[in-house]
């Protein structure tokens, strides 16, 4: 119920904790494992404004669609499990509505993206243009007329 946004660092596939989840698991790579993640956090701040779900382990290995992913987490200490509810430790640094705001507010906006991030500006390079210039500056500078 939070938003549409969670933060993830950039740094998180090199994290000890998702290389160890990517060995515990055997997935493919660490790609995989952030991608899991990703499914198992999202999922988490849909069903949570706090990070506590009512929930079991068994539907965090749904959610990654992999078998042994929420004791993984729970290995890693990204997740704690407390009778019949699953508990997201730190939620509130990375998720939920005080993080989706402050995430959508690090982009710049105007009125005509209408609450968009705004795309920067981009300067395109033309060797005729280039061109153009220099040889306007070299005439300018030049007694030669035309």
């Amino acid at each position: 119920m939070a938003g549409t946004w969670i933060i993830m660092k950039h740094d998180l596939p090199r994290s000890p904790e998702v290389k160890r989840i990517t060995r515990t698991t055997g997935a493919d790579s660490v790609a995989v494992t952030v991608g899991r993640l990703f499914l198992v956090w999202t999922w988490a701040d849909i069903h949570s404004d706090d990070g506590v779900v009512a929930a079991e382990i068994e539907d965090i290995d749904d959610e990654a669609d992999c078998d042994g992913f929420g004791q993984a987490m729970v290995d890693a200490g990204w997740l704690e499990i407390h009778d019949g509810t699953v508990v997201f430790p730190d939620f509130g640094d990375h998720n939920g509505q005080s993080k989706s705001t402050t995430a959508r507010s690090c982009f710049p906006t105007s009125a005509t993206t209408t609450g968009r991030p705004r795309r920067p500006e981009r300067k395109h390079f033309s060797a005729n243009n280039a061109l153009e210039g220099h040889l306007v500056t070299l005439l300018s500078r030049s007694s030669v007329t035309m």
